[in-house]
């Protein structure tokens, strides 16, 4: 036999489910009903769970969107990237100085300028650091100009990318997969804002977002400089004609 108190006890746990479930009833149905939004000034991108859906991606969507992450079916078309040149002059950054270092003043950059400095690199090529997917390739609005992103894999499997930002133009489109060395914009000035540099940043990750230029924390950032000497050695298997060669075909 049943005492009372147990009989008690099982009613009340009765109750307690039936108010819970009948919260998260109301509360489905008050996601199913809302109001849709009217129409915005800023385009949205549709989304799928935390991933950007499609491949047309707008800077409003980056800068706005909260966090975004690379589309798995992209991830698995982006190539091993056994080998990083500079991105500016030459494989070796000849023709070039870093302007402002990594890390200089809260940095996240290395910015590349010509050899003759001020605007005198304006127009000159830039190339892509290593062989990568471009997942945004668009004018971001802001500081940055015109901004080119690629993603990358290293032979482990990790992914980083390389981000070209204050480009003067963009030849390159989004979904596209490029060789290292391949001309994917040339140098800008973000619109007047600065004078013509390249402003270049490596980061952990397969995130799409502009972010900043400038922290007090080095994020996800890795110092370009180091990556790109530690990761210049060729591979003899996969080598692919310097910067130059690419532009003669």
């Amino acid at each position: 036999m049943v005492s009372p108190a147990r009989d008690s006890r099982r009613r009340l746990r009765a109750r307690l489910n039936l108010v819970l479930l009948g919260a998260a009833s109301i509360a489905c149905l008050a996601l199913l009903l809302r109001p849709v939004p009217g129409e915005s000034t800023v385009p949205r991108l549709p989304r799928l769970g935390l991933l950007l859906a499609g491949k047309t991606r707008e800077a409003p969507s980056l800068l706005r969107g909260g966090l975004a992450l690379v589309p798995v079916w992209e991830l698995a078309n982006v190539p091993v990237t056994a080998q990083l040149d500079y991105p500016l002059g030459s494989e070796a950054g000849a023709l070039t100085y870093n302007a402002r270092p990594f890390r200089e003043v809260d940095h996240l950059a290395d910015d590349l300028n010509g050899i003759g400095g001020q605007n005198s690199d304006l127009g000159d090529p830039v190339f892509a650091a290593g062989d990568g997917l471009v997942i945004f390739a668009a004018e971001a609005g802001g500081g940055w100009g015109k901004v080119v992103m690629l993603q990358h894999r290293d032979p482990a499997g990790d992914f980083f990318q390389t981000f070209y930002g204050h480009l003067d133009t963009v030849l390159v489109t989004t979904g596209q997969i490029v060789p290292r060395g391949a001309k994917i914009g040339t140098v800008g000035t973000a619109g007047g804002q600065y004078l013509a540099h390249l402003h270049f940043e490596i980061r952990r990750g397969f995130h799409l977002d502009l972010g900043t230029g400038y922290s007090p924390f080095v994020l996800n950032r890795l110092n370009p400089e180091k990556t790109l000497r530690e990761r210049s050695r060729p591979d003899p298997a996969r080598l692919h004609p310097a910067p130059g060669l690419l532009e003669n075909r």
